[in-house]
């Protein structure tokens, strides 16, 4: 069933038929719904989604078919996402919220949107947007939040190599000393990259000691 979805095989509504369980995972917690979602196959998410496919499964890594359509960039297959999300208004979408170095300093924000400020935070640092990202900040987004891959924003941003986004990242309380689990700081990517502009915008935020370690107030 999951191999299928990946290939986008006809097989699936066969399998469906004969009784294949829509969301079953395998060892790493993928869902037939992840693999369609990540290869872009369209017509395999609507078949699977007519047939029960939950869009809130979460694979090992913590990743939903939304995130992972969201963060490879398949734009037709976030809106069929969202669009069946959007039918079930009530079913509450689990964030995992990053306030510290630890899994266990993580806090759990249920949430009636199916995408997070936070995860949009991402994206548009990830494509640059500068824009995108000011308006965010603007709306008081929790800037240190830690996605399904271990980026943060100012993370991205540091290796992107984008000065002015990490100056806003900063300039809104961003942690170039978050370090999240298994990975590096924003402080140490920088230093890594022999990149000095950004380099010293960081080390002056460490001595301004203006860091927003949780989540802001009043935000989403």
């Amino acid at each position: 069933m999951l191999a299928s979805s990946l290939d986008g095989h006809p097989l699936v509504e066969v399998l469906l038929k004969a009784g294949a369980k829509v969301n079953a995972q395998d060892e790493e917690g993928r869902t037939a719904l992840m693999m369609a979602s990540y290869q872009g196959h369209a017509a395999v998410v609507k078949l699977l989604l007519n047939n029960g496919a939950n869009v809130y499964l979460e694979n090992n890594s913590g990743a939903t078919a939304l995130t992972i359509a969201q963060l490879t960039g398949k734009e037709n297959i976030t809106m069929l996402l969202l669009g069946a999300a959007d039918k079930n208004k009530n079913q509450e979408v689990e964030v995992k919220i990053s306030q510290e170095q630890s899994k266990t300093n993580q806090k759990k924000l249920l949430l009636t949107t199916p995408v997070s400020k936070q995860d949009q935070l991402i994206n548009a640092v990830k494509q640059k947007n500068i824009i995108k990202v000011r308006d965010l900040l603007k709306q008081k987004v929790a800037v240190n939040y830690v996605d399904a891959y271990g980026n943060t924003a100012l993370i991205l941003a540091v290796k992107n190599s984008d000065k002015a986004t990490v100056k806003l990242l900063l300039d809104a309380g961003a942690n170039p000393e978050l370090k999240p689990i298994g990975g590096k700081t924003a402080l140490t990517l920088s230093q890594e990259a022999f990149n000095m502009d950004i380099i010293l915008m960081l080390t002056g935020a460490v001595g301004n000691k203006n860091i927003s370690l949780g989540r802001p107030k009043n935000s989403m």
